[in-house]
C-alpha cells in the first residue's frame, strides 16, 4: 500500500495512485470533457438531441445509457458526484415533463461542484440525419462560431449562454470576417451579425497555437430573435472565384433547433473568480527593457595572430624558427649589458664622509 496521500485518500496500488494523479490539478489541465445524461422521462426529441451533443463532442465525452432520477436545479449531490467519478467538468442533462417539456440543461462545474447551470427548451428540432448535407470533419476540428443579436451583448443571461457554448463547443474561436457574416441566412431583418472571438472557450477541444485553414469547415450560427435562439449547424464550401478569395458556400447539416431560456443559476462573483484563477506559472510577466542580466559589450577588434591556441603537433613552432627567435633573444641581451656597462654615474656619496 503507498503512502501517499492524493486528494485526501491513501492509494492501494499503483493503478489507483495512477488514476488519482490524473485528477489533481495542473498547471496546464486537460482538454474538459462533458458527460451526457438523461432523466427518469425523456422524450424522443430530447433523446436524439443528447445523440448529436454526443457525437460533436467526440472523442471528449461520456454517454450515460442508464436513466438517472435526479433534479439538477433541486439536488445537485448526485451530478457533482458523477463529475467527480468521471472526471467530467461540464454536463448536458436532458428530461421531459409536462411543465417543462423537452427540457435540456447544460453545466458546468468548478472542483467538481456546480458553476453555472441554464435551462432551455427545445422546440423544431432537426436531427443530423435529417439533414442532406454530409457530417464529415476530422477528430478535433476547430468550428467558427457566430453569434447574431443585441440580446448577446446585453442580456446576463444571452452572455452567459453563449460563453457556456463556446466551453462546451470550442478552443481556439476562429470567425468569419462580417462580410462572410452577411452571407448567413438571415432570420430576422432586425439583427445584425455579431462575430465573437472570446478567451473562454461545451465543444472545447484541445489548445492549439497554430490552425489549419482546411479544417475550419464548419461554423455554428446562434441568432436571437423574440425571445428565441435559433442554433444552426452549417458546413463552409469554399468555391473557385475569380479572385484570390475563394468564394463561400454554406450547407446546412444539422442539429438545429429553436432553443427558449427557461431557469438559471449561475455562479456568485466571488466564486467565479476563484474559478477564473489563473496559476502563476501562466501569467504574463513584464520583461523589462534591460534586465541586468545578460548584456552586450562592444570592444575594439581583437588581434587573433597572438591568440593562444592548443599546442597541436601541426601547430609547433619549428626549430629553425625557434633557433632564430633564440639568437634574436642573444644580440638583444648583449645589447642591453653593453649599455649597462657604459653608464658610469657616480653614486652618492655616504653622510659619514
Amino acid at each position: 500500500m503507498s503512502t501517499r496521500i492524493i486528494n485526501g485518500r491513501r492509494p492501494k496500488n499503483k493503478r489507483i495512485e495512477r488514476a488519482l494523479l490524473k485528477k489533481e490539478p495542473k498547471v496546464n489541465e486537460n482538454v474538459k470533457s462533458a458527460m451526457f445524461l438523461r432523466g427518469p422521462k425523456t422524450s424522443e426529441i430530447i433523446n436524439q438531441v443528447i445523440a448529436d451533443m454526443y457525437t460533436l463532442k467526440k472523442p471528449h465525452g461520456i454517454k450515460f445509457h442508464r436513466r438517472n432520477d435526479t433534479r439538477p436545479f433541486e439536488d445537485q449531490g448526485s451530478i457533482e458526484f458523477f463529475s467527480n467519478k468521471n472526471d467530467c467538468s461540464l454536463m448536458a442533462f436532458g428530461s421531459h415533463q409536462k411543465k417543462r417539456p423537452h427540457n435540456l440543461v447544460l453545466g458546468r462545474f468548478f472542483d467538481h461542484q456546480v458553476l453555472d447551470l441554464i435551462e432551455l427548451g427545445v422546440s423544431n428540432f432537426k436531427s443530423i440525419q435529417q439533414h442532406p448535407g454530409n457530417l464529415s470533419y476530422t477528430v478535433g476540428f476547430k468550428p467558427c462560431f457566430v453569434f447574431r443579436g443585441p440580446e448577446f451583448e446585453q442580456k446576463e443571461e444571452y452572455k452567459k449562454f453563449a460563453n457556456l457554448l463556446l466551453d462546451i463547443l470550442s478552443t481556439l474561436l476562429p470567425c468569419l470576417p462580417v462580410a462572410a457574416a452577411l452571407r448567413f441566412p438571415l432570420l430576422s431583418p432586425v439583427t445584425s451579425p455579431i462575430v465573437l472571438n472570446s478567451a473562454v472557450h461545451f465543444y472545447r477541444g484541445e489548445v492549439t497555437d497554430q490552425i489549419s485553414l482546411m479544417g475550419l469547415d464548419h461554423v455554428f450560427v446562434c441568432t436571437a430573435v423574440e425571445g428565441k435562439i435559433y442554433f444552426r449547424h452549417y458546413s463552409i464550401n469554399l468555391k473557385k472565384s475569380g479572385t484570390n478569395l475563394p468564394r463561400v458556400e454554406l450547407e446546412e447539416i444539422g442539429p438545429a433547433m429553436d432553443l427558449t431560456i427557461r431557469r438559471t443559476r449561475f455562479a456568485a462573483h466571488d466564486l467565479m473568480k476563484e474559478a477564473l484563477r489563473q496559476p502563476r506559472e501562466l501569467k504574463n510577466r513584464k520583461v523589462k527593457n534591460h534586465p541586468g542580466t545578460v548584456i552586450n559589450v562592444h570592444k575594439e577588434k581583437q588581434d587573433l595572430g597572438q591568440m593562444q591556441t592548443r599546442k597541436m603537433k601541426g601547430l609547433k613552432r619549428k626549430r629553425a624558427e625557434g633557433a632564430a627567435n633564440g639568437e634574436a633573444d642573444g644580440e638583444a641581451n648583449t645589447e642591453v649589458a653593453a649599455a649597462a656597462e657604459k653608464d658610469t654615474t657616480p653614486k652618492k656619496k655616504r653622510a659619514d664622509e
